[in-house]
């Protein structure tokens, strides 16, 4: 199983896109890093992974559950 996973994770604010199309998979048991210039998304990805926000397009995982329906089981 995927520690975390996602699939044409798209998210836009007020029509302009904050991520485009991303697609990461993690196996358990492995550690990942969020690294690029200001303005790339990290922090939305992040906030996409941990459910406090909701994608615009495609999916996303965290060990199983999906972020945007279960954060509080997160």
């Amino acid at each position: 199983m995927d520690a975390i996973a996602a699939f044409d994770l798209t998210k836009q604010y007020d029509g302009k896109p904050a991520l485009r199309g991303i697609n990461l998979q993690v196996p358990e048991g492995r550690a990942m890093a969020c690294v690029g210039r200001e303005n790339a998304g990290k922090t939305t990805l992040v906030r996409l992974l941990a459910g406090l926000r909701r994608p615009t397009s495609g999916e996303c995982s965290v060990l199983g559950l999906a972020p945007a329906f279960e954060a509080a089981r997160l």
